[in-house]
């Protein structure tokens, strides 16, 4: 499918018509790829991102928020296209619904990721509360450009009460009616107050809640088990009687850090894009993306940063921030599953501003991972 075919078809029935396209794009990025398109009369054009910088100027009206987050900003039936180029950030499952009740009876959503998750492997866009919302035009996964998937989905009608792929103690829409025997929903205005907190699974657990690989896979370096390094470490710092400063960017859940937040010389902080962490972590995680760690936390602050799959596509960003945050001699651990070309890139900088101890990268059936181990000069 060719986008901007479609793109420039759909604005030239909406200026036969007299009215306007109403246009979403969802992780916009720079945005300067609407350059063009946006001199077009009949388009408006909105779109999305999760650090509001506007690079190269995105032509059209720019919210911050995740794409679970979207029904907070927008109004239902909102939007004739909503597209979303790898900007969905492991949000896929609720920013699908979300999707779908921003637009208009009869818009389309075409949508792209290649973050790891269950969905939409799991035939839930087939399912039949699926098909009551809206109708699959396309879908391919597996076939796409260094992996990933792409969907193309039609909205049948007006969105119906309850949640398309479980019930969401999120979903903004009005009328639950008590579902499973497990209680109410929690009302518009309510779950309105809390951040993200989306049911992927549909069993009353927020998706956040399941994110939280243990700390020995942390990095996907051969012969590298950051759990011992990170033990190694603390020891020598007790040792010492000083403390290791250590920043989690993407920290999940969380609960991964039980084991360890105990130790008399681990000093612990952890960022994430939603409020929901492990009880055990509370006061200790602030909500930022790792592009925009530089506004809360100051200069040369930690020992060791890492992030496991935790940059969301900020990945060459958050290396530049992590660098600024930590002491000289102090270590980045990063892995991703971000394109091979971000990972090339990093290992070019790292010529002139740290050097790598240790790198790897491997392919897989969704799309390539790689880690690096970069240290501050």
């Amino acid at each position: 499918m060719n986008f901007h075919k479609h793109l420039l078809r759909k604005l030239k029935e909406a200026k036969r018509a007299g009215v306007k396209l109403r246009v979403l794009d969802i992780g916009v990025g720079a945005g300067n790829q609407w350059a063009q398109a946006a001199q077009h009369p009949s388009l408006e054009l909105w779109g999305t991102s999760l650090s509001g910088v506007r690079r190269s100027g995105f032509p059209g009206k720019l919210r911050v928020c995740s794409a679970a987050s979207l029904h907070k900003k927008f109004k239902e039936g909102y939007f004739d296209l909503v597209v979303s180029h790898k900007g969905l950030h492991g949000m896929e499952r609720p920013g699908v619904e979300n999707v779908v009740w921003l637009l208009k009876p009869g818009g389309e959503a075409i949508l792209t990721s290649d973050f790891f998750t269950d969905f939409p492997a799991d035939n839930s866009i087939n399912s039949k509360e699926a098909a009551r919302h809206f109708k699959v035009v396309d879908y391919q996964s597996g076939e796409l450009k260094e992996g990933g998937w792409l969907l193309r989905l039609r909205k049948n009608g007006p969105f119906k009460s309850g949640g398309i792929f479980g019930k969401s103690v999120e979903w903004p829409i009005s009328g639950w009616k008590r579902l499973g025997g497990k209680g109410f929903l929690k009302s518009v205005r309510a779950a309105r107050a809390k951040d993200e907190l989306v049911d992927f699974l549909g069993d009353g657990i927020a998706g956040w809640a399941y994110w939280g690989t243990g700390l020995k896979d942390y990095s996907a370096l051969p012969n590298f088990d950051f759990e011992h390094f990170l033990k190694e470490r603390l020891n020598q710092a007790a040792q010492k009687s000083e403390k290791l400063s250590v920043l989690d960017v993407g920290v999940g859940h969380g609960g991964q850090w039980q084991g360890l937040l105990d130790h008399p010389a681990l000093e612990l902080e952890a960022t994430s894009l939603s409020k929901t962490v492990d009880n055990s972590l509370k006061g200790k995680v602030k909500l930022a993306t790792a592009a925009k760690l530089y506004r809360h936390f100051a200069p040369n602050r930690f020992d060791i940063v890492v992030s496991n799959m935790g940059m969301h596509g900020m990945e060459l960003s958050g290396i530049e921030n992590a660098m600024h945050l930590l002491k000289p001699d102090g270590e980045l651990i990063l892995t991703a599953d971000a394109p091979l070309k971000k990972f090339k890139l990093a290992l070019e900088r790292a010529k002139e501003n740290y050097q790598v101890v240790a790198s790897n990268s491997f392919a897989t059936k969704a799309g390539p991972i790689w880690s690096v181990r970069l240290r501050k000069k």
